[in-house]
């Protein structure tokens, strides 16, 4: 099995011979993955599911774990698209701050119901 880099299906798709999207297209993001979209396209990109949707789908022992996750790359993407140049070095040592940790969404299918 190959797995294709998200960036080549973008490209195919939504983007024309210059790089740039032929359509109005939303990114949607939960990764680090959304900052090479501003790398190599200079797309926005909307990151990860919010405060509320994290409390209601996440155990609690994550919930603190994703929310600083997505503050995080909010963090990173305002330094890329912030009106100042790039500061990459600053970037790269954010980056290297990050934590990496596994998230487990609560299991609905088996919730009982009273």
């Amino acid at each position: 099995m190959v797995f294709l880099p998200f960036e080549l299906f973008l490209m195919e798709v939504f983007l024309d011979r210059n790089l740039v999207p032929h359509c109005d297209i939303k990114i949607f993001a939960f990764s680090s993955a959304c900052l090479s979209l501003k790398f190599l396209f200079n797309l926005p990109c909307i990151i990860g599911f919010g405060s509320e949707i994290i409390h209601q789908s996440f155990y609690d022992e994550q919930v603190n774990k994703r929310i600083q996750h997505e503050l995080e790359l909010n963090y990173l993407l305002q330094q890329i698209w912030g009106d100042r140049p790039l500061n990459l070095r600053l970037v790269m040592q954010s980056i290297v701050f990050f934590k990496t940790s596994s998230i487990i969404l609560k299991d609905y299918g088996n919730k009982q119901k009273n």
